[in-house]
């Protein structure tokens, strides 16, 4: 059994549980057992609250490597069956996470990218993936001045408001999505 937990300000990566293999001052998801149960594939995310990292792997003797860096969003990861790859989903850039495969060599290949945002939940097997489409949105809903009801009053997908009038005759906008 493998666990990532906290421990005082620290995520901590446990393989066996007990046995410490890697700490971060970030944190540690997706935590996945090689099919031979000699390596351990993690999202290491080195900033609090922010889903941005890097996909990892280490062995027992506790050598953490890098296999794919500096994405802006990682979520979602599982050896694929052959255990010579690890696939996730992540993108370098924007929030809409495609899937992935890299090799234990570093070698990274787009398996799929649609419209949206993926997540890897598990792969079978026999090669198929349980993945969700997910649809994010951030919106903005309000009354203006003699509105009877609530309204949208979202622009495109990831709006957030920064200022209104007094009066409630307008309001001052960000639009931050894809």
């Amino acid at each position: 059994l493998a666990i990532a937990h906290g421990v005082g300000a620290k995520s901590r990566l446990e393989f066996p549980i007990g046995k410490a293999l890697f700490e971060t001052e970030g944190w540690i998801t997706n935590v996945r057992i090689s099919p031979s149960g000699d390596a351990l594939a993690f999202i290491h995310h080195p900033r609090t609250g922010d889903d941005g990292g890097s996909v990892m792997v280490i062995g027992r003797e506790g050598k953490p490597k890098p296999l794919a860096e500096g994405f802006s969003t990682a979520g979602g990861l599982a050896w694929s069956p052959s255990g010579r790859e690890v696939w996730f989903t992540a993108t370098q850039v924007g929030g809409n996470r495609a899937l992935w495969a890299v090799t234990l060599s570093g070698e990274k290949r787009i398996l799929a990218r649609v419209t949206g945002n993926l997540t890897l939940h598990d792969v079978a097997r026999d090669g198929r993936i349980l993945v969700s489409h997910d649809t994010l949105r951030s919106g903005i809903l309000g009354y203006a001045p003699g509105d009877a009801r609530e309204k949208d009053l979202s622009w495109l997908d990831w709006s957030g408001v920064r200022d209104i009038a007094a009066d409630g005759s307008w309001f001052a906008f960000v639009e931050s999505g894809e």
